[in-house]
């Protein structure tokens, strides 16, 4: 009936697992938990092996890492049930019901989305407060697609798989959702979410915000969406009515004067998602050549 799917890069997954089986076995459902690694260190994979002396687990390895969106095709493909959850390996569940919640839906759904949170708790050491901050004021409250919590049938994804075009961090959640907007197909909200827990350091954080930008590009230059679809990346929305203007060089220039400067508000105490925004936008002018 249920076949949750956990990707999984450098985190222990166990105390994931574990009230997702439990909840699953008071359910009485017939279910699969199928882990995959890709190219974790040593330390998770021996870890999360563990997790195979479980019945109804199944842990798969590959070599290197073949990106957010082939990896979920690779989980999909080795699925035996229906209804298949995705789930991101560094959340945890926030209630006892979780499992509960999606199985109500079972019957009358085609893909449905429970969407994530973050603590209120600011963040201990504060190289990882940009993530916090980001995560709590955007992602949480955003009414995009996310990938990191989701149920769809099986019969659904063999007709709408993820893009494996898409290999850096960053968006082929966004093409998923506009394919299927596409085809007249809405995904469903319901308040069952995740908790995110898989903080980044600043300076990786930059790093996956600037990977998010160049596949923002790398979707507009190669075509992946329509010219009425770009206002599903806000980024490429703003950036290509000011890009009309002629401001193309401008904002490029702004960003060889202002990244420095950006950068150390961003990695400082006391962020700035606006300036967040900024950077992202110049970035984007600048790498756009």
């Amino acid at each position: 009936m249920l076949s949750i799917l956990i990707p999984i890069y450098n985190f222990d997954v166990r105390f994931l697992v574990e009230p997702l089986y439990m909840q699953a076995t008071e359910l009485g459902i017939p279910f699969e938990i199928l882990l995959m690694d890709y190219a974790s260190w040593e330390s998770f994979r021996t870890a999360n092996q563990t997790l195979v002396f479980f019945s109804s687990i199944r842990y798969f390895q590959l070599r290197k890492n073949v990106g957010r969106a082939k990896i979920r095709n690779l989980l999909a493909e080795k699925a035996s049930f229906e209804n298949l959850l995705f789930l991101d390996c560094d959340v945890e569940i926030a209630s006892t019901s979780f499992l509960k919640n999606y199985m109500q839906l079972i019957y009358d759904y085609q893909i449905v989305s429970g969407g994530h949170i973050y603590s209120n708790e600011i963040p201990g050491d504060d190289a990882f407060f940009l993530h916090w901050n980001y995560g709590r004021y955007r992602e949480a409250e955003s009414v995009n697609f996310m990938s990191s919590n989701f149920m769809l049938k099986h019969s659904l994804w063999e007709k709408f798989k993820f893009d494996e075009r898409i290999t850096r961090y960053g968006h082929e959640d966004t093409l998923f959702q506009i394919e299927l907007l596409r085809q007249g197909i809405t995904i469903q909200r319901i308040d069952n979410p995740v908790l995110h827990i898989g903080l980044n350091t600043n300076r990786v954080f930059m790093q996956k915000m600037e990977e998010y930008v160049r596949n923002a590009l790398y979707i507009q230059r190669e075509g992946l969406i329509k010219e009425n679809e770009v206002v599903h990346i806000r980024l490429l929305h703003t950036y290509r009515k000011l890009k009309r203007f002629g401001l193309r060089r401008l904002l490029a220039f702004f960003f060889l004067q202002k990244k420095y400067s950006l950068r150390r508000n961003l990695m400082g105490l006391n962020p700035s998602l606006s300036k967040l925004d900024l950077y992202k936008l110049l970035f984007l002018a600048y790498i756009d050549e």
